[in-house]
């Protein structure tokens, strides 16, 4: 225990605390990451002999004033381990195969969401018969659906009140892969 840092005990104590911290929705727009500040940086943010940035607007250039020098890179020797066909650029196959796997990921959750509705709909039929077997037969043999999605729906209802504690991003539960659907004023934006 020797060996840690000084700061981290204080560290942990104040991120165990802010962990648990709800974060109001809408967020303060003033913690809002201006990207465009960003993406239009003019001087750099290094400072190194060998690296010259490059001209961000070319109408100086047009003035007549010689253009940013660039320094010429040294040609690399090539990895024996890479195939000679590997440029960096995705391949056609695996492109291929991931819209391959995406039409069949689409076509088995629609059909499953069909086959939900389905009986969904005879469930529905059900009703009017009042037989309390075929409730008990539903709950028993569809307890692992029915908990999937009233996790679901728990987390959904966590992420869109405010006054309830926010979901963990790694939570261990059934409901972690599910994406809820956002709260109509988040809809369009």
């Amino acid at each position: 225990m020797a060996d840690l840092p000084s700061w981290r005990g204080s560290f942990k104590r104040a991120w165990c605390l802010f962990e648990s911290r709800d974060i109001p929705l809408p967020i303060n727009p003033a913690y809002r990451p201006n990207v465009e500040l960003w993406r239009n940086r003019t001087t750099p943010f290094w400072k190194h002999a060998d690296l010259v940035p490059l001209a961000a607007d070319r109408s100086d250039s047009e003035d007549g004033d010689e253009e940013t020098p660039r320094r010429e890179e040294s040609p690399t020797p090539r990895d024996p381990e890479v195939p000679e066909d590997e440029d960096g650029e995705r391949d056609e196959v695996a492109d291929l195969e991931w819209e391959n796997d995406a039409a069949t990921f689409e076509e088995e959750m629609r059909h499953v969401i069909a086959d939900m509705r389905h009986f969904a709909d005879g469930l529905e039929h059900q009703v009017q018969f009042r037989d309390p077997r075929m409730l008990a037969i539903v709950k028993k043999k569809g307890a692992g659906m029915l908990r999937l999605m009233d996790a679901c729906f728990d987390k959904e209802d966590r992420l869109n009140n405010t006054r309830r504690q926010a979901p963990r991003t790694w939570e261990n539960s059934e409901a972690m892969f599910y994406r809820p659907v956002p709260r109509v004023r988040e809809r369009n934006t």
